[in-house]
């Protein structure tokens, strides 16, 4: 099996997302192919740099954050309170843009 450079499988490969038997396959493929082997040191790089980007400090929130959160959530639970949830029935595509940049 030679994966192209292309290939899905790659990246899974460095998220440890492969069975063991692919990632066998895999890492035979790289041993046999240096030019895939630097393709598979690209992609890593890659993802490195997104994963340092997109969350350079710590991933627990700070306590004023939790109670902001916790705070929100009950001022949502309280009867009467359904815009929200509305909202999310309305149109749930508004939400895909702040989704999506949050992840």
């Amino acid at each position: 099996m030679k994966p192209d450079p292309e290939d899905p499988r790659l990246s899974a490969y460095l998220l440890g997302e492969l069975s063991p038997r692919e990632t066998a396959d895999i890492e035979r493929a790289i041993a046999a192919d240096p030019a895939l082997g630097i393709t598979v040191r690209e992609i890593e790089n890659a993802q490195r740099l997104l994963t340092n980007t997109l969350s350079p400090g710590a991933t627990t929130l700070l306590p004023r954050q939790r109670e902001n959160i916790l705070r929100a959530a009950r001022h949502a639970a309280k009867p009467g309170i359904t815009s929200l949830r509305a909202s999310h029935r309305k149109s749930p595509s508004r939400l895909l843009i702040p989704l999506a940049a949050a992840a």
